[in-house]
This record gives structure tokens, sequence and C-alpha cells, in this order.
């Protein structure tokens, strides 16, 4: 019978069982590369995260009362028609009030090691 594959010759058991131990460490060793340089990767994307550009919106809430829209590099990530924080709808009753609660945000998303409200007091009142 003639040899279709004149590049592929019969190997010992012994060969090739050392070319399955070194493809198999190849392969584990390009693996572990991969894993490096994606985690690499996610930790620069997550670093670039810090220098994005957030700005906020005071919209209209119900009944004369206000919330905001925080937008990161002009996409919208938060959407708050109400206080945060309190039972059913209350919302803002000042667009000041509205703003320095946006303005907390950005900061906390900015440097995600401050704390956004520290007690009930930091809260404004829905008066």
């Amino acid at each position: 019978m003639k040899n279709t594959y004149p590049l592929i010759k019969s190997i010992s058991a012994q060969k090739a069982k050392s070319l399955y131990l070194f493809l198999s460490r190849e392969i584990g060793m390009s693996m572990l590369l991969l894993l490096a340089v994606t985690s690499l990767k996610a930790q620069t994307n997550s670093n670039t995260n810090n220098k994005a550009t957030y700005t906020y919106k005071i919209i209209a809430a119900k009944a004369n009362t206000f919330g905001y829209d925080i937008y990161r590099d002009g996409v919208l990530i938060v959407h708050q028609p109400t206080i945060p924080g309190k039972p059913g709808w209350l919302a803002f009753s000042t667009k000041q009030q509205a703003a320095e609660a946006a303005i907390k945000i950005i900061e906390a998303k900015q440097n995600p090691s401050l704390p956004i409200a520290t007690s009930n007091a930091d809260r404004p009142s829905s008066k």
C-alpha cells in the first residue's frame, strides 16, 4: 500500500509520548500567557475608567420636583428621578438638591473609595 502522506512517517510510541508531552507543555504555557495578557488588558481598561468624563443633567420629576441623569463620556449611566435611599417616589424639591446629589454620585464614581452617603443626615429631605 502506498503512503498517501509522504511527510508523515511512523514514529515509535516513545517519540509519540515525548511529542505529546512537549505539545501539552507548549499549549499550557500559551494558555498562561494568554491569561496574563487578558488580565493585563482588563486592568488597563479599569484604569482608564477613572479618566472618564462625567456630566449630569437635572430632570423634571412628578409634582414639580427634580431628579438627575448622570452621563459617562456622553452615555447615560444613571437615571435617578427620585431621592436614592428614600422609600416611595420622593424626589428632590429643588434643582440645587438634585445637583448636589448628582455631584456626590459623580465624585463617588471617580473615586470608588469615597462613601456616597454616611448617614441619613447626608441625604436631603424632600420638603
